[in-house]
């Protein structure tokens, strides 16, 4: 796994050793999967999907524990008959190179961490599909004078939901630009320019981004 938004650093960090207590940087968000999880970054919004293994080794990181402890709560399941810590530290020193995780100086709690894998594994476990949306769209208006033929603006009122109020939408852009995309420029500027969205979201759109299509990893 190569992050871009962070480079490489060989050279200027040390190797991790077995004491050491690893913190997933806060630039990233990790969230568990039927299959695994999916591993996001804030900064350059790169989403990685992750096998169950990796999954679980990074939802640890979260809990400032040490490798040794990592290896205690996963035992096995990381390496069958082999030598789990060396295991965790190869897999984790790429991603301590490139910045993914970070040396903690906390001491975590090890029953708490393990009983917080265990209630994520449960609510996904028994899946098929994505626990949660990676997307969101969100329309403020249904004010729009393209009159494109394939949208469901044009649709009868009682198939689509009633708009939301100005405090609805104002709640929900800034729920969702905490983790947004640079909104779509193209698609804003149409709107935009018909006049439709009051200043108020306008001024929240800009300050903080937009909210046109925002992974959802929450």
């Amino acid at each position: 796994m190569e992050d871009s938004g962070t480079g490489l650093q060989q050279g200027k960090k040390k190797s991790l050793s077995k004491k050491s207590r690893i913190k997933l940087s806060s630039d990233h968000i990790l969230r568990l999967e039927y299959f695994g999880g999916l591993l996001y970054n804030r900064v350059t919004h790169n989403l990685f999907a992750l096998n169950k293994k990796a999954a679980d080794i990074l939802f640890l990181t979260q809990y400032s524990l040490s490798i040794e402890e990592v290896a205690e709560a996963l035992g096995n399941e990381i390496n069958e008959g082999g030598d789990t810590v060396n295991s965790i530290i190869e897999f984790l020193n790429p991603l301590y190179v490139i910045g993914v995780v970070e040396e903690s100086k906390k001491n975590g709690d090890l029953n708490r961490a393990l009983s917080m894998l265990r209630r994520a594994t449960c609510l996904v476990s028994d899946l098929s599909y994505l626990s949660a949306p990676i997307q969101a769209y969100l329309h403020l208006t249904w004010n729009c004078g393209m009159r494109c033929k394939f949208c469901f603006v044009n649709a009868p009122r009682k198939l689509v939901r009633n708009q939301l109020n100005l405090g609805k939408e104002t709640a929900a852009i800034l729920s969702l630009s905490k983790y947004a995309r640079n909104y779509n420029p193209h698609v804003m500027n149409e709107v935009m320019s018909l006049g439709k969205v009051p200043q108020r979201i306008l001024s929240i759109l800009v300050k903080d981004r937009g909210v046109a299509s925002c992974p959802f990893l929450g």
